[in-house]
């Protein structure tokens, strides 16, 4: 069973590219570090981020909008993490990225293409990971967080043609809450889960109209499918340092790749 996780973790992250939810034994990867005293109760981590989202599945929220064709966010991130007894992560991340999308307005029976993409900029996220049961070599771990990001728009078409971008920007909200079970073996850790997302997602450019029906200058993007499965595999011999990539799927399609360091 430990070996199907991890063939079927490497089959999906060759078939893919919002919030990571991270492998369920995060807390218990590592159990020396380079300063702090392993018996120590409690230990920090830093990560290095980079979150690669090819469509999160969104739809607009007016009735008969219809969904959002294509919507991807790219961030880079570093992350500070407490941990506490190898059992909990209380986590800070804050990084640069971008979101670009597009969709279908339709106004007076006439169907537009809207297109936007956003400058870079300053994006965060807090959470915890909490391994709630361990037996032998496998856990089950529970993950909560929220992102948050308001890039302002540096590129705006209706139908090919430039609109003004102008105090116009993207306002990204998401909640996440994840349950998962991994293994370790050997120097590998795979893991499989669920997951349940929440986003919120405004678009607003006040000198463009048309970018919703009703030719509005506000539009409203909301979560197409809640549900969604990750699955992953990290490396580490558990000293120091570990390497751990993700792939999120049904919800949206998705990579990550981080690094942690124990202080």
């Amino acid at each position: 069973m430990p070996y199907f996780f991890f063939i079927l973790s490497l089959f999906f992250l060759n078939h893919a590219l919002a919030i990571p939810v991270g492998n369920p034994y995060n807390p218990g990867i590592l159990g020396k570090g380079l300063l702090i005293p392993s018996d120590n109760w409690i230990n920090f981590r830093v990560e290095y981020l980079g979150n690669f989202v090819t469509d999160r599945r969104l739809m607009q929220a007016a009735r008969g909008a219809g969904k959002v064709d294509c919507f991807s966010q790219y961030t880079n991130s570093g992350s500070l993490t407490l941990n506490i007894k190898e059992r909990v992560d209380i986590y800070g991340t804050c990084g640069v990225g971008n979101i670009s999308g597009k969709w279908r307005v339709k106004n007076l029976g006439v169907t537009s293409w809207v297109k936007a993409k956003s400058n870079s900029h300053y994006t965060w996220t807090i959470g915890t990971n909490i391994i709630l049961l361990e037996w032998k070599k496998t856990c089950l771990g529970f993950n909560i967080s929220y992102m948050e990001m308001e890039p302002a728009l540096k590129l705006l078409t209706i139908d090919n043609v430039l609109g003004n971008v102008s105090n116009a920007g993207f306002h990204y909200h998401e909640w996440q809450g994840a349950i998962g079970v991994a293994r370790r073996i050997k120097f590998l850790i795979p893991y499989i889960g669920i997951q349940y997302t929440s986003v919120e997602c405004i678009v607003d450019s006040p000198y463009t109209p048309s970018i919703a029906p009703n030719y509005s200058t506000t539009n409203h993007f909301k979560s197409k499918n809640h549900a969604g499965v990750y699955l992953g595999c990290a490396i580490s011999n558990g000293n120091i340092f570990f390497l751990n990539i993700e792939a999120r799927l049904v919800d949206e399609e998705a990579m990550t790749v981080t690094a942690d360091f124990r202080f």
